[in-house]
């Protein structure tokens, strides 16, 4: 019987020791993909450049939205400033166009409007790869967390892994 009630502890700390370890492989693994993947998109956005480009046209449109409120639809519009612009890489021109701003309210957009003009001079940011493609609203990326995620995780894989062999070269030990 004393055999029996050591072996259930045995596979009792055996069990709850393979949980722990596993959440934190886990956990580590989630936090490193993450790092890995922000400090990805770090590089890819990282590559866009900046120059300035003519607005050609204006115009004040809105976009109407559907949404389910309690079960019945509710519609609201989203009202935009957008219009075309010219820019200039290396020799050549280009043409972009897309939304400059957007407002919940019509009369927010208006104001905003008034700020606008044919002629003006807004940023664009194009990949120098395709600079027929512009983004209009660009924050250039940071390293931010990324960095973080990626010690943390692979302190923490570092640790379980530690503790894993040290525990194996241990029980190797007692066995002989």
């Amino acid at each position: 019987m004393e055999k029996f009630k050591s072996m259930v502890s045995k596979i009792g700390e055996l069990f709850w020791s393979s949980l722990l370890v596993g959440g934190a492989v886990v956990f580590a693994a989630f936090i490193l993909i993450n790092g890995l993947h922000e400090l990805s998109e770090y590089s890819r956005w990282n590559e866009y450049e900046q120059t300035k480009a003519e607005v050609r046209s204006l115009e004040l449109y809105g976009v109407n939205h559907t949404a389910s409120v309690q079960g019945m639809p509710k519609v609201s519009t989203t009202w935009t400033i957008g219009g075309t612009y010219r820019y200039q890489v290396g020799e050549r021109l280009y043409k972009g166009e897309g939304a400059f701003e957007s407002f919940a309210l019509k009369e927010d957009a208006q104001e905003a409007m008034l700020h606008h003009y044919v002629g003006e001079k807004i940023d664009v940011w194009y990949h120098p790869a395709t600079p027929q493609k512009t983004l209009l609203d660009y924050e250039k990326p940071t390293l931010g967390n990324s960095v973080w995620f990626i010690l943390l995780g692979s302190i923490i894989l570092y640790v379980v892994g530690s503790m894993i062999y040290s525990g194996i070269k241990e029980r190797r030990r007692s066995d002989v």
